[in-house]
This record gives structure tokens, sequence and C-alpha cells, in this order.
């Protein structure tokens, strides 16, 4: 191998290195991403539940105030 096949090997395998670690970046954003949107939806989730147990003890109380008034 000759110096410009040599060159021309190195040049290619710096390429292909950085395509690597670009390819590496964008997984593991997308990673990050998918982990923060599930995070999100999880604590949407925990919201819904709070509010509608919340919902239910308003609920529970309106019915024994009523019960108490007719009482």
């Amino acid at each position: 191998m000759d110096f410009m096949e040599s060159q021309v090997f190195y040049w290619w395998s710096e390429v292909a290195e950085a395509e690597a670690e670009a390819e590496a970046e964008a997984e593991a954003e997308a990673e990050a991403e998918a982990e923060a949107e599930a995070e999100a939806e999880a604590e949407a989730e925990a919201e819904a539940e709070a509010e509608a147990e919340a919902e239910a003890e308003a609920e529970v109380f309106r019915a024994y105030k009523t019960v108490f008034l007719f009482v």
C-alpha cells in the first residue's frame, strides 16, 4: 500500500468513526427522549388518578352532606 492509499484508508476510517459516534449520540438522544416521554406519561397518569380520587372523595362528601341535611 502506498502513501496515498494509506491516507485514503486513514481518512475513511476517521469518517466511519465519526459516523459511528454520531449514530451512538443519536441513539442515546432518542433513548433519553423516550424515557422523558414515558416519565411525562406516567406523571400525567398519576395526576389523572389523583384527580379521579379527589372527585370520588368529593362525591362521597356530597352524599354524606345530603344525608345529614335530611336527617
